[in-house]
């Protein structure tokens, strides 16, 4: 009997967490895929019904930290100090300098520790950080306003 549709996404979800847990601690060459299947607890030979290579599975697993269900801890104290009304640019610095994001080596931001494995890595991973830089980019655009570094009227 075929595994539901539900077993298959929650399954995909446990590997995708497995690897970005394991990609942040050690990159994308020191990483296996037995690694990260044991990691989900399940074996190798389940790896290629959920992705077509380790490579998909890295640029998937960069995007998968902006769809966490839990964000980390350091996270939560950002959203917690832009809700009590301080600029949403600032929270986000401050908890991303913060001692608790440098400790949390599973949960911390993909842009932090894989930059180097994504110049080498193939136009999906590129792609995929792309999109975590640009949501960050636009998150201090709209928090933090006009830069004084730029003449607007020069432009």
């Amino acid at each position: 009997m075929p595994y539901t549709s539900q077993h298959k996404d929650e399954t995909r979800s446990r590997i995708l967490e497995s690897a970005r847990r394991l990609f942040n601690r050690g990159g994308l060459v020191a990483v296996s895929i037995e690694d990260i299947m044991a990691g989900a607890g399940l074996t190798r030979g389940g790896f290629y019904n959920h992705f077509g290579s380790k490579e998909e599975l890295y640029a998937e697993a960069i995007t998968h930290f902006l769809q966490a269900s839990a964000p980390p801890a350091w996270q939560c104290q950002a959203m917690e100090a832009a809700s009590a009304g301080r600029p949403l640019a600032e929270a986000i610095l401050d908890a991303y300098l913060s001692r608790d994001h440098l400790a949390d080596l599973d949960g911390s931001c993909p842009v932090i520790g894989l930059a180097t494995d994504v110049a080498r890595s193939g136009t999906a991973a590129k792609a995929a950080y792309r999109q975590v830089m640009a949501m960050m980019v636009d998150i201090f655009s709209a928090s933090l306003g006009p830069s004084p570094l730029i003449d607007d009227d020069a432009a």
